[in-house]
């Protein structure tokens, strides 16, 4: 509680000519007290165009047509499309999330709920396989509308 306190006097009264930016990824989870003494800035996902581009310029993918793609699997995470591009691994980590859920969705549904029970003890890995599931998804959803605006390019033949 005595740190809870000093920390929402700081936000109440910085020290001189200091500027605090605080970052969440939900707002809904902080206490009701940290974001009424805050000014909250929205930050957007950058444009698939300018990550494709910002990879080329930085010479970290020469093909445009793969910065292009890689770009599209960042869904805005310009930090990392630039990851990804140095480490391969990050794709294959993803091709493995796509390949859990096309598994999940031709289960049975008792098939399905053991998985959700084995994803459940494993919190680390949940948030970023959720992640990756809920971009499909979206796909999905903008493909089901004619909307070609999608994340996952090398999963529409899929």
């Amino acid at each position: 509680l005595g740190a809870t306190n000093a920390f929402l006097k700081t936000l109440e009264e910085p020290p001189r000519h200091v500027k605090l930016f605080l970052t969440a990824q939900d707002a809904d989870t902080l206490l009701a007290t940290i974001p009424s003494r805050c000014r909250t800035v929205a930050l957007r996902p950058v444009p698939t165009t300018k990550i494709t581009q910002a990879l080329v310029d930085r010479e970290l993918i020469s093909d445009e047509e793969e910065a292009y793609n890689l770009a599209g699997l960042a869904a805005g995470r310009i930090g990392w499309a630039f990851q990804a591009a140095k480490n391969p691994d990050l794709i294959a980590q993803r091709e493995a999330q796509i390949n859990a859920l096309h598994k999940v969705l031709s289960d049975r549904r008792v098939e399905r709920f053991r998985e959700a029970e084995k994803l459940a003890r494993k919190p680390d890995e949940l948030r970023p396989l959720l992640q990756t599931w809920l971009s499909w998804w979206r796909d999905v959803a903008l493909l089901s509308w004619h909307n070609e605006n999608i994340n996952n390019v090398d999963q529409v033949a899929a």
